[in-house]
């Protein structure tokens, strides 16, 4: 007998689902193995801080996530309470990851801000208020969601059938918090263009920067619309793509400005004080010598106070 043609559609999206959480592994192992000799040159000898913490939690928690995920995938006839079960986790779990991957990006527009007292008090307030409802928004979620079994020998996983739109509303809860953070480094990148011009260590930390808030944005962004477009099966279609960009593109902050001081202060082209790497001591100041002769020196003042935040 031939399944509802509702039923064979969720199925379809059950197959999408599949193949976007595959391919979200295979983007994050990628980018693992071309970024892994930066990791251990530049992070495993550093000395233990904030950031050093939050960069592995953040580097190694999406393979189990993403396993999770995998598994549930894989499940052999299960009841609707595992699918449900093993849902559950894999979503709170995506939760937190992001929330991390975002207090580091936060960490680092405080830190070149000069840590800013009005951003001391306003940055921790505007992430408050912008993920404490994101959980009850997911709690709402959860409760909207219900399973179909899947009896048939030639299907395996699990079959969403129902499930709120409210989602939407988390989505645009972390646009809004991606697009405050994007304008505050937006304003201090024209600042100190003002101040030094453009530069090599001003792409590292602006340009690159500046990217990846942009892609973080627009995929939020995409979500928000995916959420409310589409149907209840594929309603998280792209939830593990954003939790890795996420976790790629949060590490990648860190180690494209580590590994860009660590070059200039092996080749001799900015001093650091008290000799030690840039971004792994509070007081740490960065300056670019201006009678270098190198464009990507031109700026005469940085950061300071990074050290928490990079």
């Amino acid at each position: 007998m031939a399944s509802p043609p509702s039923h064979i559609a969720a199925l379809e999206h059950t197959r999408i689902l599949t193949y976007i959480h595959f391919s979200s592994l295979a983007l994050l192992i990628f980018d693992y193995l071309l970024t892994f000799p930066r990791e251990v040159s530049l992070i495993w000898p550093a000395r233990w801080t904030i950031i050093k913490a939050l960069f592995l939690i953040t580097r190694y928690l999406p393979f189990g996530e993403i396993g999770i995920l995998i598994y549930y995938h894989f499940q052999q006839h299960p009841k609707a309470r595992t699918c449900l079960a093993i849902y559950k986790a894999a979503l709170w779990l995506f939760f937190g990851g992001t929330m991390l991957a975002e207090i580091m990006l936060t960490l680092r527009v405080w830190a070149v801000w000069n840590k800013d007292r009005r951003l001391t008090i306003v940055l921790p307030i505007f992430f408050l208020l912008c993920s404490a409802p994101i959980v009850k928004v997911k709690l709402m979620f959860v409760k909207s969601l219900a399973f179909m079994p899947l009896v048939s020998p030639a299907f395996i996983g699990c079959l969403i059938i129902k499930g709120s739109t409210i989602l939407s509303v988390a989505w645009c809860l972390l646009l809004v918090y991606e697009a405050g953070i994007f304008l505050l480094m937006l304003l201090k990148a024209v600042q100190c263009y003002k101040v030094g011009g453009r530069s090599r260590l001003f792409d590292v930390v602006f340009g690159n920067g500046l990217l990846y808030y942009m892609y973080l944005f627009m995929l939020a962004l995409i979500n928000v619309i995916i959420s409310q477009a589409m149907p209840p099966s594929l309603i998280i279609v792209l939830a593990s793509t954003e939790r890795v960009l996420h976790a790629i593109l949060g590490c990648r902050v860190v180690l494209d400005i580590r590994g860009e001081v660590s070059d200039r202060r092996h080749s001799g082209l900015a001093q650091f004080r008290d000799g030690n790497i840039a971004f792994d001591h509070p007081d740490t100041v960065v300056r670019a010598s201006r009678d270098a002769g190198e464009a990507d020196l031109s700026m005469s003042r940085v950061f300071v106070d990074t050290g928490i935040a990079l």
